[in-house]
């Protein structure tokens, strides 16, 4: 009997050790990748003529490691609710996700903010 009490308490903490451990991966689905750097930061001043908005896109913390080596995606500027920019250019530089877009005009306009949306395949 001791040995069945011994067996049973040390199956539920693998089982519950297993399930918390699962937990902490949530589906590859629900791990959107996210911008973590942006330069030069939208509405800063200085940014010369056909500047260039540089990010890098990184998987989320708590998300595993996938390998990933191909995305598609695009980013978009915004301005309040109207777009003012999109591009489709997006490539993998072996670091993390970079995007380069380039536009006229002395400088982002005030206010504006970027969105980007990123899928990704293995």
């Amino acid at each position: 009997m001791n040995r069945f009490i011994k067996f049973s308490v040390l199956l539920m903490v693998v089982l519950l050790w297993g399930g918390l451990l699962f937990a902490q991966y949530p589906p590859a689905d629900s791990c959107p990748p996210v911008i973590s750097e942006l330069m030069p930061y939208p509405g800063a001043r200085g940014v010369p003529r056909d500047a260039e908005i540089r990010f890098n896109v990184r998987e989320p913390t708590g998300c595993p490691a996938s390998g990933i080596d191909t995305t598609t995606g695009h980013l978009e500027i915004w301005i309040g609710e109207t777009r003012w920019l999109e591009t489709d250019e997006l490539r993998y530089e072996g670091y993390g996700y970079y995007c380069w877009v380039s536009w006229s005009g002395d400088s982002l306009p005030p206010g504006a903010h970027i969105r980007a949306c990123v899928s990704i395949s293995d």
